[in-house]
């Protein structure tokens, strides 16, 4: 488990042989001591999972800087 806000970085990797069966790897590097790398394989290799992960990641570190909400 890897809190979304603590990632520094994602890659998008794919070999010659996952672009033919259609999949990639997705190494994901955060500021977790315990384990600060994770490697996702068999992913769908579009990018479609990459980006909104991407995207999602982004968005827990805007959150985690906000120390309060007005509606």
């Amino acid at each position: 488990t890897v809190q979304l806000w603590r990632v520094r970085d994602i890659d998008f990797e794919q070999t010659i042989s996952e672009r033919l069966l259609g999949i990639a790897r997705l190494r994901v590097l955060s500021h977790d001591a315990m384990q600060p790398e994770l490697v996702l394989r068999g992913m769908p290799g579009n990018r479609e999972v990459f980006d909104r992960l991407r995207d999602a990641i982004a968005i827990a570190r805007q959150s985690k800087n906000v120390i309060g909400m007005v509606d």
